[in-house]
């Protein structure tokens, strides 16, 4: 069985979510290999930067490639990355809590809630991209 006749015979939701996230370890595979290369070029100070870049062009990519099938494939494989952020979602409620405490811990929190922020919303907006749009009519008077 091709792998096309294999994501026909699925659910809509289920075969977008599965090309979203097979594609997005790619993605990602091909962002830190091309980061190992970019790195001496870059300075070690930069690193963290184009890598966050890379992650939102990464998911940028995946919510436009799975955006056509709707938003509910979308939530799908947003959903699963945060599975497999949990540790993270944990830290940084952890975090939260712990600005209360004490105020040093604030900018760190708002550092990762951002990135956190950044990266969902890259994977959102590349499939509002994709949306199917109403065609306009032209009308010359």
């Amino acid at each position: 069985m091709t792998a096309r006749a294999f994501l026909t015979t699925l659910p809509p939701v289920v075969g977008a979510a599965t090309l979203g996230l097979v594609s997005l370890g790619v993605l990602l595979f091909a962002e830190r290999s091309l980061l190992r290369f970019a790195a001496p070029l870059l300075g070690e100070t930069w690193i963290p930067t184009a890598s966050i870049a890379l992650e939102c062009a990464a998911l940028m990519a995946v919510g436009w490639l799975i955006g056509r099938w709707g938003w509910s494939a979308v939530v799908v494989v947003a959903g699963a990355i945060a599975l497999r952020r949990f540790s993270d979602l944990l830290w940084l409620v952890r975090l939260f809590v712990d600005c209360f405490q004490n105020q040093r811990y604030l900018p760190f929190f708002l550092n990762s809630l951002g990135i956190h922020v950044l990266l969902l919303a890259s994977l959102f907006l590349g499939a509002n991209w994709s949306r199917q749009r109403d065609p306009a009519a032209l009308r010359i008077k």
